[in-house]
């Protein structure tokens, strides 16, 4: 293939055959909107490195019978692990006086972890794990297989797998902004969510892609609050459907109760409370789920923690 280029080209789409009267749409990101972009892609990109034990508690029952599971970031690099196929919950439990950020860090050593993924840059590793009985009942574990995904993102939009469960992408979460059937406005003031912050909606135009009775495809509007005095984190993110009619329903949402800078002085979230409507419907009284993050910033995590993972026996 050869490819040649004219001296002079088209100097614009109309100079192409487009007719003058043709609305032009610009979905490019500009203004205030672009730098909001800006700041939450740096921030994306300067999180530290950590070790993360990651709970989830259903609202109403006892945090401590929740499954840790652990999260790891190095770079661009991520990793996931999360509680073996057949542990049991230990029977200690935290007493009143207990420090969760000092408990959790020790409760998880009762545990053994299968790896769940491992993401480098673009590409993510997914691992599927299971329990082998050998000849001589002696049952060990092995990772059975790893599945290869390239995902075709620009720098600073690559997320992980699981973005909404980590502590620094669930209060940066993927915007839609600047894609051809998504058109994003600004709120500076206003007048339903978190004080104090500013409401970017972004709502989906084409008819293409729509969220199906499955819970399959694109919400049809997305709302986030941003705190302008936290480097523009969602304290809140809404997703929204309608129906024929145009009555909406909320059929997720993500709620930022706590929030603390990193050593490095990078905002994320330590408490996120999600209410979900996407399987249960909104108001049939499923309870809330809390996500907590307890973070070391200053644990070990050699290069080889990142490594594409193998099929084979685990330790």
């Amino acid at each position: 293939m050869q490819l040649s280029y004219p001296e002079t080209g088209p100097g614009d789409v109309y100079a192409l055959g487009v007719s003058a009267s043709a609305k032009l749409v610009d979905r490019v990101p500009a203004g205030d909107l672009q730098r909001i972009l800006e700041t939450i892609r740096a921030g994306r990109e300067r999180m530290d490195n950590y070790r993360a034990v990651f709970v989830m508690q259903t609202e109403g029952f006892p945090l401590w019978n929740a499954f840790p599971t652990l999260r790891y970031r190095k770079g661009n690099c991520f990793r996931a692990e999360h509680v073996r196929a057949g542990e049991r919950l230990p029977d200690s439990q935290p007493s009143l006086e207990a420090n969760p950020a000092q408990w959790w860090p020790e409760r998880v050593k009762q545990f053994r972890f299968w790896p769940d993924y491992v993401m480098r840059g673009t590409t993510a590793f997914s691992v599927r794990c299971k329990s082998v009985a050998a000849p001589n009942q002696a049952v060990h574990d092995e990772i059975d297989s790893v599945d290869t995904v390239e995902y075709n993102t620009q720098p600073g939009e690559t997320f992980p797998i699981d973005y909404s469960m980590r502590p620094e992408f669930v209060c940066r979460p993927p915007l839609g902004v600047g894609r051809e059937d998504m058109e994003a406005s600004i709120q500076l003031h206003p007048t339903d969510g978190p004080a104090g912050c500013i409401l970017l909606r972004v709502k989906h135009t084409s008819a293409n892609d729509r969220m199906n009775q499955k819970g399959v495809g694109l919400s049809d509007e997305t709302r986030f609050w941003l705190d302008p005095n936290r480097d523009d984190i969602a304290m809140r993110w809404d997703s929204v459907v309608r129906d024929a009619k145009g009555t909406e329903r909320i059929i997720d949402s993500y709620t930022v109760e706590e929030a603390s800078k990193s050593p490095q002085g990078v905002w994320c979230a330590s408490r996120v409370r999600r209410i979900s409507g996407r399987i249960n419907g909104k108001g049939d009284g499923s309870p809330d789920e809390i996500y907590y993050f307890y973070l070391d910033f200053c644990a070990a995590l050699p290069d080889s923690l990142f490594d594409p993972p193998r099929a084979g026996r685990l330790n």
